[in-house]
C-alpha cells in the first residue's frame, strides 16, 4: 500500500511502486505479506513525524535518511522523503529503494527493536549515550545482512550503487567520538560485499585509521554466529576499543 502526505507527484509515487514490486515479485517466496510504503512531499518532515510516533511507542529514533524503513508498528513499512529523493540519479534512487525493501524482508518485525543490554555497558557509557551508540551499532549489523542478502539474491550491482552513495556520506565524519566510529561502520558495511576503492582517500586521518580494523571487526561479526543484538553490543566495545590511544 502506498500513501502520500504533501505535494507528491503522481509519476514519482508511480515509480516507487514499481521498483519496489519489481524487486518483492523476485523474492516472492521470502518477501513480507504486507509493506506500508509512505511517501512524504516538500514540506513534510518525515523524521519529525516518525519521532513523535515513536516516542509514543518508546521506540528511540536517530537519524534521518532519503529512504529508510522501520517496523515498530508490528509490520514493515518505508518511508520516501520525495524533497530528497527528486533529484537523485534514478539508478541511486533504485538502490536505495531496494536496500529499504530488504530490511522488510530481512527485519520486518518488533523482535528488531528490542535489543538485550548488559548493565555493564550501560554503566559505562551512561544510559542515553549507550542508547545511541546501540542504535547505529544495530543500523550497521542489520546494514551487513541486508548487503550480503542483496549480494546473493543477484542484485550486486544494487550494493554497489548503494556503496558509492555511502563513501561520499563518509567524508564527513572525523571519527572522533564513538558514534561517529559506529556512522562509519554502518557506511563502510557494503564494502565487506563489493569493491570500494574511494573510500579510504574520502576519509579524515581519524577515520582512515581505523578503517581497516573496524572492516575486520566488521567481518568478524558477520560470521560469529551470534544473533544481531549480541552483534550491536559487540560491535560498540569494538568500536570503543578503536578510540583508545595507539
Amino acid at each position: 500500500m502506498v500513501s502520500r502526505y504533501g505535494g507528491v507527484p503522481r509519476g514519482f509515487a508511480d515509480l516507487v511502486e514499481r521498483i519496489l514490486r519489481s524487486f518483492y515479485e523476485s523474492v516472492r517466496a521470502e518477501g513480507p505479506l504486507f509493506v506500508e510504503v509512505l511517501i512524504y512531499g516538500r514540506g513534510v518532515e518525515p523524521l519529525e513525524l516518525l519521532q513523535a510516533e515513536a516516542a509514543e511507542l518508546g521506540v528511540r529514533v536517530l537519524g534521518g535518511y532519503p529512504v529508510s524503513h522501520e517496523a515498530w508498528m508490528g509490520w514493515p513499512r518505508i518511508h520516501v522523503d520525495y524533497g530528497r529523493c527528486s533529484g537523485l540519479d534514478p539508478g541511486l534512487l533504485e538502490a536505495l529503494l531496494v536496500h529499504e525493501a530488504a530490511h522488510s524482508v530481512l527485519h520486518g518485525s518488533r523482535s528488531y527493536y528490542a535489543l538485550r543490554v548488559g548493565g555493564e555497558l550501560l554503566d559505562l557509557l551512561g544510559p542515553r549515550y549507550a542508547l545511541a551508540a546501540l542504535y547505529l551499532a544495530s543500523t550497521a549489523v542489520k546494514d551487513l545482512e541486508v548487503h550480503g542478502y542483496l549480494v546473493g539474491a543477484g542484485f550486486r550491482e544494487h550494493v554497489e550503487r548503494y556503496a558509492e552513495y555511502a563513501v561520499s556520506e563518509a567524508g564527513d565524519l572525523e571519527c572522533s567520538d564513538l558514534l561517529e566510529v559506529l556512522a562509519l561502520a554502518k557506511l563502510a558495511s557494503p564494502c565487506l560485499y563489493v569493491a570500494c576503492p574511494g573510500l579510504p582517500g574520502s576519509l579524515g586521518r581519524g577515520c582512515a585509521r581505523i578503517l581497516e580494523p573496524l572492516l575486520r571487526t566488521l567481518a568478524d561479526l558477520g560470521s560469529s554466529g551470534k544473533d544481531w543484538s549480541e552483534r550491536s553490543v559487540a560491535l560498540v566495545r569494538a568500536a570503543a576499543e578503536l578510540l583508545r590511544p595507539l
